[in-house]
Order: C-alpha cells, then sequence, then structure tokens
C-alpha cells in the first residue's frame, strides 16, 4: 500500500505545525520533522534491505543499515571484541604464561 504525496497537503500540514508549534527557526522545525520521520524512514531501508526484488538494491540498503548501526569497515577495521575486560586479560595472561612455559 503506497502513499502518494501531495507537496500542497504537506505544505499545508507543515503551515499548521509551525504555528501550533510555534517554532520560527526552519533549522529546529526542519529538525523535528527529520525526527518525526526517522523511524518509518529506517523501517523503510530495513524493508528494501530485505523485500527488494532488486538485487542491487538490497545490498545498498543492507549495507547502508550495517553502516549505520555498526561502522562502515575499512581495511584496518577489527571485528569489535564484546568480552568482558577480565575475559580479554585472563587471555593476555594466560597466552603469556603459555609463552614462557615453551621457553
Amino acid at each position: 500500500m503506497s502513499q502518494e504525496w501531495v507537496p500542497e497537503d504537506a505544505i499545508e500540514k507543515l503551515t499548521l505545525a509551525r504555528a501550533l508549534q510555534q517554532v520560527e527557526d526552519p533549522a529546529k522545525l526542519a529538525a523535528e520533522l527529520f525526527k518525526e520521520a526517522l523511524p518509518t524512514a529506517v523501517m523503510s531501508m530495513t524493508h528494501m534491505a530485505i523485500h527488494s526484488p532488486t538485487e542491487a538494491i538490497r545490498f545498498q540498503a543492507a549495507k547502508y543499515v550495517i553502516d549505520r548501526s555498526m561502522g562502515p569497515v575499512t581495511a584496518t577495521s577489527k571485528p569489535v571484541d564484546e568480552r568482558p575486560a577480565w575475559e580479554k586479560l585472563l587471555e593476555t595472561i594466560t597466552v603469556e604464561v603459555d609463552a614462557q612455559a615453551k621457553d
């Protein structure tokens, strides 16, 4: 089900919202509009990543969702180690002790 975007209706709603919210700064108004549209935009992008009939669109949408949620992958990116600090420290100690025991 697709909703048609009618610019005249959108401008009328925007004018009404601006009057009711008493927002004089266009940048603040734009920021509010983006905040309100964010959940729908995210759902739309996620839907495209999963359901688009075009493989290229699915790939680009999925890449965008991943980049926004996890950060872009770079040549120097390493997997995020989310283990607790004590586990990382214990592993470092164990590796060091094993290395010294072999010497």
